[in-house]
């Protein structure tokens, strides 16, 4: 398990990510363009992860599975190292 503050920071990356995409996934050309939910970037996944989860990880308060580390990655796209640095258990 991850320390508290290594959490914290992987949440940030995830939170900021998230905001520069649409709900399709598709990179915001501006910032009129709607974001991209918790609950969809949740629904991205496969197997899929509830909003809750997402929200645990933007907190801090959980670690995401390694299989969603790299499925993270991917669909925020960025360097599974860049989204979640200092970490061992990338896929």
């Amino acid at each position: 398990m991850a320390s508290d503050e290594l959490l914290r920071a992987w949440g940030e990356n995830i939170r900021s990510q998230r905001a520069l995409f649409t709900p399709d996934g598709t990179p915001r050309a501006s910032g009129a363009d709607p974001v991209m939910t918790q609950a969809q970037l949740g629904e991205l996944l496969d197997p899929p992860v509830g909003q809750s989860t997402v929200a645990r990880w933007e907190a801090g308060l959980m670690e995401p599975r390694r299989i969603y580390k790299a499925q993270l990655a991917r669909v925020l796209v960025l360097d599974v190292r860049m989204l979640f640095p200092l970490t061992r258990s990338v896929a």
